[in-house]
Order: structure tokens, then sequence, then C-alpha cells
């Protein structure tokens, strides 16, 4: 059954043409079809191919398009969810459940974006992004007068990236809960060999 969506003076036909494509990429993505192009993207979004092409110049041009508002949407209100508790070391444990909400919330645009990055700048952009985003987010939890701070940092980083996390769910067979788990036990660890360093 065909959605009719009533266009307004606020939303042109071709806005909601150009969101469909949009929309057709991202359930691509989420149904978990590893390649596709500009023909599935059409079909998906039951638009004619020169559509697609009338509202991106590219392929490389849709995928930027599509990560935005995956991260915008999806992705975003869970990362600035304040935290519930004020002690740092609390605040990096949440920081390990958050981190499997997101990347959960995220994980076929993740693993589509880490497969496609030689092919697409965009994509190989937004990874790095990614990966800046990560690090920050430990550096903002743990304090700046820390003893210790630097390898500390480094290693809640590592175990809380999304390579680790790819790791744990796709090639040690974990589920979200178990992969958590995981998370959650090593930086406890981690935790604790620093205070124990540093006491």
């Amino acid at each position: 059954t065909k959605t009719t969506q009533r266009v307004g003076p606020r939303t042109s036909r071709s806005e909601l043409s150009r969101q469909r494509i949009i929309d057709a990429v991202i359930t691509l993505i989420f149904r978990g079809q590893p390649r596709f192009g500009a023909v599935d993207v059409a079909k998906e979004a039951q638009i004619g191919l020169r559509t697609v092409f009338n509202h991106f110049d590219d392929m490389d041009s849709l995928y930027r398009e599509m990560d935005a508002q995956v991260h915008q949407k999806l992705l975003l209100p869970i990362i600035l969810r304040p935290f519930e508790t004020t002690e740092w070391r609390d605040q990096v444990m949440e920081a390990a459940a958050r981190r499997a909400e997101v990347y959960e919330a995220g994980f076929p645009a993740a693993k589509f974006a880490r497969s496609m990055q030689v092919q697409s700048i965009a994509l190989r952009e937004a990874a790095e992004r990614g990966r800046a985003l990560e690090r920050s987010a430990v550096e903002a939890i743990i304090p700046k007068d820390l003893a210790g701070r630097e390898p500390l940092v480094i290693a809640l980083d590592a175990v809380f990236g999304f390579d680790n996390w790819a790791h744990l769910r796709d090639d040690a067979g974990l589920s979200a809960e178990e992969a958590l788990s995981s998370l959650e036990y090593t930086a406890r660890a981690l935790l604790q060999q620093h205070d124990a360093l540093h006491p």
C-alpha cells in the first residue's frame, strides 16, 4: 500500500522525492544488502533513475546525506543524553552501556560504511569523524588533571571503539548483551589497574 503524503507550503514534491531516495538507501543498508547501485535505490524508492541523479550528483553525495541523517536522527539522541551519574568512574561504566546502545542502533550503517570506505570518500570521511568523536567522548569523561590520564584514555578508547564492538559481535559471535558485558568487564579492569598504579 502506497502512503500518500500531503505536500504543504514548506514541503515541495522535490523535497519529498529527495527524502524518499535517502530513505531507500537507509532501508537497503538496514536490510543488510552489502552492495547496491542507483538502479537499486530507484527501485526501492519507486522513482525513476533519472530522478535519483536529479537530486544527487553521484552515489557518494547520496552516502554523505544518508550518513548525516542516520547520525542526526538515530545516534545523536543517544549520544547527547545526559549522564545519570556524576563521578567520572561511574560515567565510564555508563559510557560502556551507551556505546553499546549507539553501536546497535547504527550497526548496519556502520558495517556498510566500513565495507565501502575504499570506494567512497564520503564514507571514509564519516568513519574518520566517528573515530574522532569516539576519542573525544572518552576524553570528556576522564579528569584532565588525573595522574596517568593518557594511557587510560588510550586504553578505554580502544575498548569502546566500534572496531572492538564489531569484533565482539561478528568475529566472536556474541549477542549485544554479551558484548556489553565484555566492554564493562574490560573497562572495570582498566579502572582498577589505573587506581592500583595511581593510588
